[in-house]
């Protein structure tokens, strides 16, 4: 991954690429990154304040973790209700698909992100308990995008989104209507 120095930048020029389309320019972000990173998450809104962009929305889980977390459970949830909006075409992608990465194109991100989401499996991890259940063996459900060498960072960042759209959408009256941006002008 990139220096943290490097993390509030690539989240503010995705916002500004994006920002960029047509009719989207004064447009509300939700930014809802992955709360178990290391602190990055905090890098990415250190980022956007430093770098004074306005509208963007801080979903996070709950008061102690920016963003949303991201353990087996919850990576599994993601990718079953991601793969079921792409099915149903809930989730489409856009024709001006972003992307910042200059090696990348956008039809190339595409086959990326789908590529990615397919190689998700459930693997069982089997584990022998220490202590009073000595011997007894303990089945751990793992969830991932990543076995065989393989990489799921784009492919995590929309199923986030995704699942964060669909949760700002329950919880808009109850938290984010009244929720302040990260940075705005004085």
């Amino acid at each position: 991954m990139h220096a943290p120095s490097l993390h509030g930048d690539l989240v503010t020029n995705h916002i500004k690429a994006v920002r960029n389309l047509p009719g989207l320019s004064g447009a509300k972000v939700i930014f809802v990154p992955e709360s178990n990173t290391g602190f990055e998450s905090q890098h990415y809104c250190k980022g956007i304040i430093d770098n004074e962009i306005p509208h963007v929305y801080l979903m996070d889980e709950d008061k102690k973790h920016v963003g949303m977390r991201t353990d087996n459970k919850a990576k599994k949830q993601m990718a079953i209700l991601f793969n079921h909006a792409l099915r149903a075409r809930v989730v489409r992608f856009h024709p001006l698909l972003v992307t910042t990465d200059a090696n990348e194109t956008s039809s190339n991100m595409k086959k990326v992100l789908i590529d990615q989401v397919s190689n998700f499996k459930r693997k069982i991890k089997v584990r022998k308990v220490s202590g009073e259940d000595d011997g007894e063996l303990r089945y751990t459900e793992i969830y991932s995008g990543k076995f065989g060498g393989r990489k799921d960072d784009q492919a995590m960042g929309a199923l986030i989104n995704y699942l964060g759209y669909v949760i700002y959408l329950q919880k808009y009256e109850e938290i984010y209507k009244s929720k302040k941006p990260l940075w705005a002008p004085m």
